[in-house]
């Protein structure tokens, strides 16, 4: 019995700790170890990511949100190993970050000074990475969208995660912007929802975060459904936001 109230407790508190602009005390620490890029993220969420890409085997993904590059590297380092040839998009509205300068000048982060910048790690410039810089909009000319279509039209297999700015406005914006690229069988990740169960106003007028975007996506679009199984141990910082689409 001690040892279930010991896991539990562990779990919870890691699932509720908001790292905010930290030095990644789960998947950034991975990066440092394996490729020496700075990022954050969860080591159990990395796991079931990776797990996923080896599931889908997807040649493409679309990442929203780049911030340091970690997660486009990350999610390379997995797809090279069943497709060298499979490709990343990491699309953002700001450049790439760069904590290290960002600390040095005054900024409040706490950053790995042995590590590399995203932009100059080997898979950034070995064509497998693409950074697009630019903002998503519901425009049918937007142009992000026109470079994105360009990628998906030379792949087989397409999956999206988004882990832009987390706000209930935008995470709707990019899903319905964005669903119409994947693939059947493969996934629209939406990263942090666990940000709505964190917020102090949580659902009061219509809710906030990604929560109430997700559940007014799925509501408007049957050919998605919420899938669970990543999900391991009924934990996840994306619980409700693994969206596998299952037609057309």
């Amino acid at each position: 019995v001690m040892s279930f109230i010991l896991i539990y407790f562990f779990f919870f508190q890691a699932e509720d700790g908001i790292r905010d602009a930290q030095e990644s005390r789960g998947l950034g620490d991975v990066y440092k170890r394996q490729v020496s890029t700075q990022s954050t993220g969860d080591p159990a969420d990395a796991i079931a990511i990776q797990q996923m890409l080896f599931h889908v085997k997807p040649d493409l993904v679309i990442e929203i949100g780049t911030n340091t590059g970690g997660g486009a590297i990350f999610y390379s380092s997995i797809m090279r190993m069943y497709n060298p040839q499979a490709k990343v998009v990491t699309v953002d509205t700001r450049p790439v970050s760069n904590w290290r300068d960002g600390a040095k000048s005054g900024v409040n982060l706490t950053y790995c000074d042995r590590c590399i910048i995203g932009t100059e790690h080997p898979f950034w410039t070995d064509g497998g990475i693409t950074f697009i810089q630019g903002r998503i909009s519901g425009n049918s000319n937007c142009k992000v969208i026109e470079r994105l279509q360009e990628f998906v039209d030379k792949a087989k297999t397409v999956l999206v995660i988004e882990d832009a700015g987390h706000e209930k406005n935008t995470v709707a914006l990019h899903t319905e912007a964005l669903h119409k690229f994947v693939s059947v069988n493969s996934y629209m990740l939406v990263q942090d929802t666990k940000l709505t169960r964190l917020s102090p106003i949580k659902r009061k007028k219509g809710g906030v975060g990604p929560v109430p975007a997700v559940e007014a996506f799925i509501k408007a679009h049957s050919n998605f459904v919420v899938d669970r199984r990543y999900e391991y141990l009924m934990y996840s910082q994306h619980h409700w936001g693994w969206l596998r689409k299952t037609r057309v």
